[in-house]
């Protein structure tokens, strides 16, 4: 799991080996300032969290940097809503998650990126805006194949009532997020296969279920 670089120095032998380098290095960072170099092949996220509906708090609120194949940093946003990430990784695909719950009885809020990039050559992410809606119930749909690769492209169609529906598509991560629904009727499709399910939502918690397609 990545996490923060720094974070992984404090610990007491971490800190103690950690300014001892510095100092030998050439005492850029002195051990008053406490400072610890920041890896040179990751970069920076930030943003901020918005709302619509004064039912999503933004302030104090828990916001992850997730890396799509395994890693997750978390932060909290200042009382603006803003946030942001130091040494997220370079090249690797990631995006910025929110779920935190209402402050009314709807249940809960959700907010998510679209999925983004660092590389050496644009190392920061700045700007992003997350806005915060709220839902009763939050789901999430994976699509993957049978290997455990995730599936990019694939479309996902929610059925919430014999009237109501949405149509989704999976990036690279290869699931999405959704919410509103006790119950959900899901089916997705990729390439001509296709399989179908139904989720059963639970109040403020996420419902995750996965699907196997061949291709």
């Amino acid at each position: 799991m990545f996490q923060h670089w720094s974070k992984r120095t404090k610990v007491i032998g971490g800190i103690v080996v950690g300014v001892l380098v510095i100092v030998l290095a050439g005492g850029i960072y002195g051990i008053s300032t406490g400072k610890i170099a920041v890896r040179a092949d990751s970069g920076a996220v930030s943003g901020k969290l918005t709302s619509t509906t004064g039912a999503c708090p933004k302030s104090n609120i828990a916001v992850d940097l997730i890396t799509i194949g395994g890693g997750m940093v978390k932060t909290q946003t200042d009382a603006y809503g803003n946030f942001s990430f130091s040494a997220a990784p370079y090249n690797k695909s990631m995006y910025v998650f929110a779920n935190p719950e209402c402050s009314n009885n709807w249940g809960s809020c959700i907010g998510q990126s679209a999925d983004f990039t660092l590389t050496s050559s644009s190392p920061s992410k700045s700007g992003l805006t997350i806005n915060l809606a709220a839902v009763s119930y939050v789901y999430r749909v994976a699509v993957s194949t049978p290997s455990g690769s995730p599936i990019s492209g694939a479309k996902v169609t929610v059925k919430y009532t014999t009237t109501s529906s949405d149509t989704f598509t999976t990036g690279s991560s290869g699931y999405v997020t959704f919410g509103d629904g006790s119950s959900v009727s899901v089916t997705v499709s990729h390439l001509g296969s296709s399989a179908s399910g139904t989720i059963s939502g639970r109040t403020c918690t996420l419902s995750a279920k996965g699907f196997i397609l061949p291709k």
